[in-house]
């Protein structure tokens, strides 16, 4: 994914609200999580918000809120008192993509709430069954070429970033696949085992078992970095297809912040992505970390909202 590396902690922050700031924090801060408990989505938000409330000095709570694939949590997140005490994990679906095709929500724009950071990312994984003839993105290819429109790859569907990454593939090699939607990756994954589909888009970290197990294949896996956890599957890029598309995890909170306390979240942020605790989270959870806050994240959702728009009408379509 480019444009990721490490950076300053600016920000924009909204003028100061009414009572003193300097004992920040000193009351539990929320932290929303816009999905289920259980997922790995969860699980990455109750860590980083164990990190920050113990660097900050305080506690910091998770709370699930799910719903419109992120964006009712997300939504709750931005739109609080910005005091400091309601911070939430920016959602993909809801900060980069839904953004696209509704101007009437809550993360429309940028200017509409804070940025915090963005602490890691996870690619996605082209898979195959394991009994697949199909051994490399070139087999796959060569098929698709000779069968326009027959292979079929389970998604998630609606706006999901894997439905970008399937049609992001498809535009690079040339090819005409049809992205089949499933309600989540577990229905996909059955679906392929079950020889419904012929390949599925998944994140990588949520299906080592599978691969080691030989049940399914990993053929690629989308950014440009090597995922650590398959470690034998090439990346799209290297075969030469540009698909830069991975999971995020994000922190946002509300416009408006006091100066003050905005600069100590993200001083905290800073802090918790540079501790081998959260790098040493991150490598058993199949996360690359990342260290991006204020203003470079702000950029960051720009550009990847820029790569995501020209896929979008087919995205849409599927």
């Amino acid at each position: 994914m480019v444009g990721l590396a490490a950076c300053s902690s600016g920000g924009e922050a909204g003028p100061e609200t009414e009572g003193p700031t300097s004992t920040y924090p000193d009351r539990q801060i929320t932290y929303i999580i816009p999905y289920d408990p259980g997922g790995a989505t969860d699980t990455a938000g109750r860590e980083f918000a164990s990190q920050l409330g113990a660097e900050l000095g305080g506690t910091v709570v998770p709370m699930n809120q799910a719903g419109g694939s992120g964006l009712v949590g997300v939504t709750a997140a931005v739109t609080a008192e910005p005091d400091g005490y309601t911070l939430g994990f920016g959602a993909p679906g809801a900060i980069l993509i839904q953004p696209l095709v509704d101007d009437s929500i809550a993360t429309a724009s940028t200017d509409n709430y804070t940025p915090i950071a963005l602490t890691g990312t996870g690619p996605f994984a082209l898979l195959v069954g394991g009994d697949s003839e199909w051994n490399s993105l070139g087999d796959l290819v060569d098929y698709a070429k000779d069968h326009p429109g027959e292979v079929q790859i389970a998604t998630t569907g609606g706006l999901a970033i894997n439905t970008f990454v399937i049609h992001a593939f498809a535009a690079e090699a040339g090819i005409d696949v049809t992205p089949i939607p499933f309600d989540g990756s577990t229905e996909g994954q059955r679906a392929l085992l079950g020889g419904q589909v012929q390949a599925l888009v998944a994140s990588a970290s949520g299906v080592v078992g599978q691969v080691e197990s030989g049940e399914m294949k990993a053929l690629a896996v989308s950014g440009s970095e090597d995922f650590h956890d398959l470690p034998d599957t090439p990346t799209f890029d290297s075969d030469g297809y540009y698909v830069p598309f991975e999971g995020a995890y994000m922190t946002v909170a509300p416009k408006g912040l006091p100066d003050d306390v905005l600069q100590r979240i993200l001083d905290a942020t800073a802090v918790v992505l540079d501790n081998d605790a959260w790098k040493e989270w991150c490598a058993e959870n199949g996360t690359t970390p990342k260290n991006l806050t204020g203003d470079a994240l702000t950029n960051w959702i720009h550009e990847q909202q820029d790569a995501l728009m020209p896929y979008l009408e087919l995205v849409q379509g599927s």
